[in-house]
């Protein structure tokens, strides 16, 4: 609460008044309902919202449990000033004065825990954003996320602030620690309330891929196969999430040669990626075989193929932004090994792309080393 809203209601107790009423604005939840595979909407006051239960008081009276899986979003009715500035600032890139409006929303005590919950998730939100231009506010963020464990633990948007936290650390150039936290989420949430399949399996191949990253290779290959693992558990009539499922198991698929990239055997790696690129049934799938074959062939010294490759991704893959950023400093690394005339600049065009374009993927805390060298 504002200090200017804290004397108004103190001046009020003084002189013998009621404290303005507050609202009555219904919150209203956005959800899926798995019974007719449609989503839904409904209206009321969100007494919880936890990884246990959501528990919504309709407009008549009437007490729901939700699912809190099923829980898209929720839209708070009685939002403090303090969020509402806050989210108006963080829009308008003014992440400085944004986080302190959030941090003072997500502080109030007088505030349902749901609302402080999302004001404190909103400025991790808008730390990671800032973070794109000034590296040093992920660190910050990857805080920012630990303050919303320890005062939320039971929150409902957990699962999605632990992988927040992971992905701030590999945007910031640590990929071992990124490795790290999502492979704590895919554990904590394997098989627990509270936590979507498709969001563990999906803990488990991010885990893999950072892995892959920071150079561990029983490591990759250890999440790898708890991805494919848990892919194939998600079971789900969406059909967006029967997407993401068969997108993701067509990545996990390929673990043993991409797990081979990491220990840098990339003669060993280049057959399976070959096969894979051949037999997998999703874009992701072909993208991530034709980009890992690419880093086989720049190991290899093969300049011209692995050129071949990251172009292919950097223009086609259009399922992951991380993949197309990923390629484009591929080709940097091609331009800067081929040597001779230009080939600084060229490496500095694709080097600026990914700083440019991708500032919110891995491949920009790379981009920015490689840029250094040239």
């Amino acid at each position: 609460m504002r200090p200017t809203t804290k004397l108004l209601l103190a001046a009020a107790a003084l002189c013998g008044l009621s404290a303005p009423a507050a609202s009555q604005t219904s919150d209203t939840v956005y959800r899926y309902n798995p019974r007719t595979n449609r989503s839904q909407t409904l209206q009321g006051t969100v007494n919880q919202d936890t990884l246990g239960n959501v528990v919504l008081t309709e407009r008549d009276g009437k007490e729901r449990e939700l699912d809190p899986t099923t829980v898209l979003q929720i839209s708070w009715g009685d939002l403090p000033v303090e969020l509402e500035e806050g989210r108006k600032l963080a829009k308008r890139g003014a992440y400085a004065e944004a986080l302190e409006r959030l941090r003072e929303a997500a502080g109030d005590d007088s505030l349902r825990d749901g609302i402080r919950a999302t004001a404190r998730l909103e400025a991790i939100e808008a730390l990671v954003a800032w973070g794109t231009s000034d590296v040093a506010q992920l660190a910050e963020a990857t805080k920012e996320a630990e303050r919303f464990l320890a005062d939320f633990p039971e929150s409902r948007l957990v699962p999605h602030v632990r992988g927040m936290k992971a992905r701030a650390a590999w945007l910031g150039g640590d990929a071992a620690a990124a490795r790290d936290g999502f492979k704590a989420l895919y554990e904590a949430g394997n098989g627990t309330a509270g936590y979507a399949p498709i969001v563990v399996a999906e803990a488990a191949l991010a885990g893999a891929e950072a892995a892959v990253a920071a150079g561990d290779a029983s490591g990759a290959a250890e999440l790898f196969r708890s991805a494919e693992a848990a892919f194939g558990a998600v079971t789900s009539e969406r059909d967006a999430i029967q997407l993401r499922s068969s997108r993701g198991a067509d990545v996990a698929a390929l673990g043993s040669s991409l797990s081979k990239i990491a220990s840098g055997d990339f003669s060993g790696a280049r057959s399976g990626l070959e096969r894979g690129a051949d037999s997998a049934s999703t874009t992701a799938g072909i993208a991530a075989a034709r980009l890992a074959l690419g880093e086989a062939h720049l190991g290899l010294g093969n300049l011209v193929d692995a050129e071949i490759e990251f172009s292919w991704v950097a223009a086609l893959d259009h399922t992951s932004a991380d993949r197309r950023a990923h390629a484009n400093l591929g080709l940097a690394k091609v331009a800067k090994a081929r040597g001779g005339d230009g080939s600084a600049e060229q490496a500095k065009v694709r080097i600026d792309t990914v700083l440019r374009a991708y500032g919110d993927t891995p491949a920009a805390a790379q981009a920015r080393t490689l840029r250094e060298t040239l």
